[in-house]
């Protein structure tokens, strides 16, 4: 699946994800989304990397960008996203409003299998 693709079904683009000068995410989104719910897509390079459901963009933005150590998953997109922006890949951040996120997930899932929902 392509950026296009992704535009196609009816996701936005939020913004571009960046280090600041002390190596942390830095992400801006607007803040009438911050209660809303749906999924969220992460792009790398233009190709889906992973989609995630939630009930408030918001607070799972804030989950990537803030969770760096743990096991959890959160923990674990946070750290792939670091990866990417060392590595000068393009991180985008995506979102779809969806009155059912969990099975639009999965639908999603099912037809891209993204490399970070493992």
């Amino acid at each position: 699946m392509s950026y296009n693709c992704i535009k196609d079904k009816g996701f936005i683009k939020i913004d571009d994800w960046s280090l600041n000068n002390h190596n942390r995410l830095n992400i801006n989104y607007p803040p009438e989304i911050e209660t809303i719910p749906g999924i969220i897509a992460i792009l790398v390079n233009n190709r889906p990397v992973l989609f995630s459901f939630t009930s408030h963009f918001g607070p799972r933005i804030r989950d990537f960008k803030h969770s760096i150590n743990g096991t959890t998953a959160n923990a674990r997109i946070h750290a792939k996203i670091v990866e990417a922006l060392n590595a000068n890949e393009t991180v985008s951040l995506w979102v779809k409003h969806s009155s059912l996120p969990r099975e639009d997930r999965n639908a999603l899932l099912q037809e891209c299998n993204p490399e970070w929902n493992l």
